[in-house]
């Protein structure tokens, strides 16, 4: 029981030693995204600070936002419409954050990355349904903004916006009339703000 005292402790002076420079850094966030009918539930995220270039660090990060949408309703007493819909966004960014002179506490920062969606709905109909899952990409940018409340705590805003490229076409007969629905694109929007921390 001792030994493994002895061990965590150790283990944890070893990061507070080590972490002095404080290039790694984690947060939590609240998301937002403008798609219709979907809530953002959280988003989690670590960055690492690489290079320090005096007024610029960059370095890489990793996101991961969940969110989800449920639709509950009754049709005439007798008929039951249950929609279920969840999307996972990951978003690998490489990004710049910028030490301003003056301000050390106010950090702003650009990013780039290519994000990917999953999304899974799950739709029930009376007494039938099917689930159906879907996978997409897009180019991420972001402009973020932090501020150091302590010299390890800090507080963030975040916008990204994801441009979608791929174009996908869908037909439809219904009593012999066909119906053709195409998209070449779309964009999302999403807001983050929340709480980090550095070590």
């Amino acid at each position: 029981m001792n030994s493994k005292l002895l061990f965590c402790a150790l283990f944890f002076a070893s990061i507070g030693l080590c972490a002095q420079d404080k290039k790694w850094s984690v947060e939590a966030n609240y998301p937002i995204i403008d798609e219709d009918g979907l809530n953002g539930v959280i988003d989690l995220g670590v960055k690492y600070r690489f290079v320090n270039l005096g007024i610029i660090q960059l370095g890489a990060g990793l996101n991961g936002s969940f969110f989800a949408d449920r639709q509950h309703f009754y049709f005439d007493d007798n008929l039951e419409f249950d929609n279920k819909w969840k999307r996972l966004l990951l978003q690998p960014t490489v990004f710049g954050e910028l030490n301003l002179p003056g301000i050390s506490r106010l950090k702003p920062s650009v990013g780039v990355g290519y994000s990917v969606l999953l999304d899974e709905y799950d739709r029930k109909i009376v007494d039938s349904g099917y689930n159906e899952s879907d996978s997409w990409g897009a180019f991420n940018a972001n402009l973020g903004l932090s501020y150091d409340l302590t010299n390890r705590f800090f507080v963030k805003i975040q916008y990204d916006y994801l441009n979608h490229r791929q174009k996908w076409l869908a037909e439809a007969d219904y009593e012999n009339n066909v119906y053709r629905y195409e998209t070449r694109g779309k964009s999302l929007n999403v807001f983050k703000a929340g709480i980090g921390f550095r070590f």
